[in-house]
């Protein structure tokens, strides 16, 4: 946490000087409002609503933003590697992501294994889930300490305030997708 908070006072002002009106504000904004109904995070706060929560304690912020992919589509993220903040950070956990065709081989196990009638069953009452390319929120459950959170408060311009808004917190460290459920966040953090 010290390398990642390092410097954190001027890192803050670069990351709100740079936020500014733009044209995906609105798609911002309502992601933003999705994310804080499922959970992800606290709805938007004002600067000092922020700071009187924390206790005006050190953070280092992230911008959330809007990419526009190749097909069209808008997604937004919350750019951990703005100043090498995702570079500050590590975690014990390593993610490693399965072989497309993992999900296959297991439904195809499972199946050899149970007879008959428990696949009958099976496909009267459930189903069988799988991802794909595009997983729905997928990485955005990695619970953190609360001091680990200040490492990461996020941070975009809001277009109906004019004015910055800060959200506790996306996600964990490393500072690079999952985020957290606030189940370690003082009771003012959660809504």
């Amino acid at each position: 946490m010290a390398d990642v908070l390092e410097g954190w006072q001027e890192h803050n002002q670069h990351i709100l000087n740079q936020l500014k009106a733009g044209k995906d504000d609105a798609f911002l904004l309502q992601q933003s409002m999705e994310d804080s109904k499922n959970g992800f995070f606290t709805p938007p706060l004002r600067r000092a609503e922020f700071l009187k929560l924390i206790g005006n304690k050190a953070h280092r912020l992230i911008p959330r933003c809007v990419i526009t992919q190749s097909s069209g589509k808008r997604r937004v993220i919350d750019n951990g590697d703005t100043d090498r903040q995702s570079a500050l950070s590590s975690d014990a956990n390593k993610l490693t992501l399965c072989s497309p065709v993992r999900p296959a081989q297991h439904i195809s196990l499972v199946i050899h294994r149970w007879s008959e009638q428990e696949v009958a069953e099976f496909c009267l009452n459930d189903a069988w889930k799988t991802g794909q390319e595009d997983l729905p929120s997928a990485y955005r459950y990695c619970p953190m300490s609360q001091q680990e959170s200040l490492g990461c408060v996020v941070v975009w311009f809001h277009h109906e305030w004019q004015t910055p808004a800060y959200a506790g917190l996306l996600f964990g460290l490393p500072l690079a997708g999952p985020s957290l459920p606030l189940t370690e966040f003082p009771d003012c953090w959660r809504h």
